[in-house]
């Protein structure tokens, strides 16, 4: 079951070649239910497994996007450009920043496999990262064949 479910979500998402910018969260609604039918499928959850691990997933997913998102790249855009320009002073700071930023990234994946800790195994948790690269990478693979056959 959990096969057709994850086959299905990628035919759906196969089937959308170009995703205009009001399709836009329609389409990370496909992504993330493709995401959630792969991890599921490789974590071999169970009921009552699935039923506490994906709230908690799903609030560390957020709060980490959110860290990236208006943390980390408000920071790197703000110095996009300037990098060569800028004082050794402001350099420092903006590092500063960037470090602040990572730590606390880094405290929120901490407090995210400790609390994982208590509802699946060590062995499922690394699972969970090495199914989450996969699934990146597999969806970068996706995108960049995209890419190459419009260009076409």
């Amino acid at each position: 079951m959990k096969k057709l479910i994850f086959i299905f979500c990628l035919v759906c998402v196969s089937m959308t070649v170009s995703a205009q910018p009001q399709e836009r969260k329609e389409m990370k609604e496909k992504i993330k239910t493709m995401k959630i039918a792969f991890i599921t499928e490789k974590l071999d959850l169970s009921t009552s497994e699935a039923e506490k691990f994906w709230p908690i997933y799903n609030a560390f997913d957020k709060a980490q996007m959110k860290l990236r998102h208006e943390k980390l790249r408000a920071i790197k855009n703000e110095l996009k450009g300037q990098i060569n320009t800028i004082s050794e002073e402001v350099a420092l700071v903006k590092l500063n920043e960037l470090l602040a930023a990572e730590a606390e990234l880094n405290v929120l994946k901490e407090t995210f496999h400790l609390e994982l800790k208590n509802i699946i195994s060590s062995k499922k948790i690394l699972c969970l990262k090495i199914s989450e690269e996969e699934f990146n990478r597999q969806m970068m693979k996706r995108l960049r064949s995209r890419h190459k056959n419009q260009k076409r």
